[in-house]
């Protein structure tokens, strides 16, 4: 396996992992955990 080869297999991964992390963010389940979030008090450290 060449570099080239490896950076475009590395590229490609962190390429669906983004679009996996994207799509669970954005999902309509998940508007419950971003009002709890929303609702908890700023981390003052």
């Amino acid at each position: 396996m060449d570099l080239n080869l490896a950076r475009s297999i590395v590229t490609v991964l962190a390429f669906v992992l983004f679009i996996v992390l994207a799509v669970r963010t954005w999902r309509a389940g998940a508007r419950g955990e971003h009002v709890a979030a929303a609702a908890l008090p700023p981390d003052e450290s």
